[in-house]
């Protein structure tokens, strides 16, 4: 899972540890990636996205904000409390998995 606003990117990386942890020194490693910051790392039982494919909406159309689920998370400071708590990112992450 890969969303994109205004030049800022969050992504979920699954998969066995060792495949996630390469995957993400390889991100880490690249000039294009800046302020990179791991916001949940942990164990699943099973995958959360394991069934999606890519999709795209465009959350800068004014129609955006009546989409199920929308939320104005990715304008959120990356400083904000709300990075406190990651059941906030993972429920926006799902609730947009869904209305793909």
């Amino acid at each position: 899972m890969l969303l994109y606003k205004d030049g800022n990117l969050m992504q979920v990386l699954e998969g066995d540890e060792s495949a996630v942890r390469v995957m993400y020194a390889k991100i880490t490693a690249d000039d294009r990636h800046q302020g990179h910051m791991i916001l949940w790392d942990g164990y699943e039982s099973a995958r959360q996205f394991s069934d999606w494919s890519m999709a795209f909406r465009n959350l800068d159309r004014s129609d955006s904000v009546a989409t199920p689920g929308y939320s104005e998370f990715l304008n959120t400071p990356l400083t904000d409390s709300v990075f406190a708590n990651p059941s906030v990112y993972q429920r926006l992450l799902s609730t947009f998995r869904k209305s793909m």
